[in-house]
Formats: structure tokens, C-alpha cells, sequence
């Protein structure tokens, strides 16, 4: 995982583009018409009306502007993230303070990435290991930027296809909170009631590495950790 500069923030607008303008945008500022008039059709707010394409918009998939729509609500939301402990652990996010998540390579997981926002409390799961489980809880501390590990051939997660002018991947910087009480086991989210059902992770052959939680599921998690 990379450090990477921070890039400049894109302003809002108050009120929705006409037609004209999201075409001037698509030349200017790689804006897509069609997004444009996605968005239209959704009724997105004035607020959402200046997203760049390579942030959450694509002209392949305008079903990604949706999901993402989906997973950005008011206030505060909740995550989780994978990772193997043998590449970074809690115990490596609570030594570094703050990491780049990087590595991503998931459409779906992607569009998540992009969703996150500053504050959001994030689930850190230790996945590919001998004991599968939640062990500790981290934030956003940084939004959605390109990932660059797309970008370096001396990566295992460099994407020659990626162009720098619109980047595939995106990364998000993550804050160490603190450890569980206890490490919380797969096997044990899956027999609680709250969580048997309806959420990705327990769900058989689920392979997403980064997932919303809903605020019920956060506390079903949390409450495990003193024991079942």
C-alpha cells in the first residue's frame, strides 16, 4: 500500500445543469451525456449534479451511478474491508495509524470505495487465514482518489489497461480506530439471527472485499465482541 498526493477538490453546484452544459462538461471535464441524463431520469440533487466520470460515473456501466447512489445516504454509513494478515493486518493498520487501501480490483468492491465518505466507521476483517473474523474497527479519513498501484509496473495490482486520464481504480485512506475486544469469528457471525441472512459476508460464495454494513448489522457485529 502507496501513499499518494491528494487531488483537487471538485465544487458543487446548486442547481442542475441543462442538457447543453453536461455536453460542454462531457468534452471539458469527462463528463458522460448519458450519465447526464441518467442522473436526470433518477432525480439525483443539485448537490450530485458535479460527480467526474472517473469518480462514479461510467459510460459502460450506468448501473455503477446507481449502486453508488444507493450506498452514499446522509450522515455516517458503515463498511467493511477485507484483507489477509499476511499481506496487512489490524495489528499493521494500528502501527501505521493511517494506510492507503489500495488493491482493489472489483468493479463492485470499487464503486463502495467511491461511495465512502469522510467519518464513515469501517470494518477491518482478516479473510484468506486460518480463523476468518472481524478484529477491529477504522475510518475514512480520506475519500476516493485513483489508486496508484494501477499505475506501477512493479505492482502486483498494476492494470495496463488503466489510463491515467480516467483511472479504473480507486483507493480510500483508512484511519486505525481500535481493536475488538476480541477477534470475532466467521463461524459466529453466521449463526447470529441479524446476520444469517442478508448480509454479504455470511452469504456462501461471496468474494467482495469491500461491503456496506447496515447499522443493524454493526451492532449485531459489536455485540459479539465480548463473546457470543
Amino acid at each position: 500500500m502507496r501513499w499518494a498526493t491528494a487531488s483537487a477538490a471538485v465544487p458543487a453546484t446548486t442547481t442542475a445543469p441543462s442538457p447543453s452544459a453536461a455536453t460542454a462538461r462531457c468534452r471539458d471535464r469527462s463528463w458522460s451525456a448519458s450519465a447526464y441524463a441518467f442522473q436526470q431520469r433518477e432525480g439525483l440533487p443539485a448537490a450530485d449534479w458535479d460527480i467526474p466520470l472517473d469518480y462514479v460515473l461510467t459510460d459502460r456501466a450506468l448501473i455503477d451511478c446507481r449502486a453508488a447512489r444507493e450506498h452514499r445516504p446522509l450522515g455516517m454509513s458503515h463498511w467493511l474491508l477485507k484483507t489477509e494478515p499476511g499481506e496487512f493486518s489490524i495489528a499493521d493498520l494500528e502501527a501505521r495509524g493511517r494506510e492507503p487501501w489500495t488493491g482493489v480490483r472489483n468493479h463492485q468492491a470499487r464503486n463502495y470505495l467511491r461511495a465512502m465518505r469522510l467519518g464513515d466507521r469501517v470494518l477491518i476483517y482478516h479473510s484468506s487465514c486460518a480463523v476468518p473474523a472481524v478484529t477491529g474497527i477504522g475510518e475514512v479519513c480520506r475519500e476516493a482518489y485513483p489508486d496508484p498501484t494501477q499505475f506501477d509496473p512493479e505492482s502486483p495490482y498494476f492494470d495496463p489497461r488503466s489510463d491515467p486520464a480516467r483511472p479504473r481504480w480507486s483507493a480510500v485512506d483508512i484511519a486505525f480506530g481500535r481493536r475488538l475486544a476480541r477477534a470475532v469469528p466467521l463461524a459466529e457471525l453466521r449463526t447470529h439471527p441479524a446476520l444469517a441472512q442478508g448480509f454479504a459476508l455470511t452469504r456462501r460464495g461471496n468474494r467482495l472485499s469491500v461491503m456496506p454494513v447496515t447499522a443493524a448489522q454493526w451492532a449485531a457485529i459489536l455485540s459479539l465482541e465480548h463473546g457470543p
